[in-house]
């Protein structure tokens, strides 16, 4: 295994993955009108998003949304538009890792997921919430979290260019 590759598997590690996952599907049904549960499919599109460090720092800069998010990174110098456009092949890349993040969240007790709505349902999220040890990220995850829940799956795969 190459260094590079060792270094990948540190970052991308599914206990930290389960950590995002519980923020987002905590702000996700904190925000949602009628306290819905995430759908599967907006955890498996947010978790590139979380693990990359230019949508990170967008998001925690970003009070207006997600639109104002992409909007940003769209017109940055730095990344331009091939981080939203590269953005469904990495939530293709990542299936692996964001499912072992589910699945850490489920053994753990802080999540279940409802089988007939194929929703992730967040549990116990005061334990989660506000602890000082948690990494900075978790706060980008649970607002962007919030702007999905006021998102249709078509505008999500529109919004994002990624597909369902």
């Amino acid at each position: 295994m190459s260094l590079f590759q060792q270094e990948i598997n540190r970052v991308q590690n599914p206990a930290y993955g389960a950590v995002l996952a519980h923020s987002l599907a905590s702000g996700f049904h904190s925000a949602n009108a009628t306290r819905a549960s995430i759908p599967l499919p907006y955890v498996f599109v947010a978790m590139p998003c979380l693990f990359n460090g230019d949508f990170i720092e967008t998001i925690q800069h970003t009070t207006s949304g997600l639109r104002a998010v992409v909007e940003k990174l769209s017109s940055s110098e730095k990344t331009g538009a091939d981080l939203i456009l590269s953005l469904s092949t990495r939530a293709k890349q990542m299936r692996p890792l964001t499912l072992e993040s589910i699945s850490v969240l489920v053994a753990a007790r802080l999540a279940a997921i409802d089988l007939s709505n194929a929703t992730l349902i967040p549990l116990r999220e005061a334990l989660l919430s506000g602890r000082p040890e948690l990494p900075p990220e978790t706060t980008a995850a649970t607002r962007l979290g919030g702007w999905l829940a006021s998102l249709s799956p078509f505008e999500l795969s529109s919004l994002l260019k990624v597909t369902f």
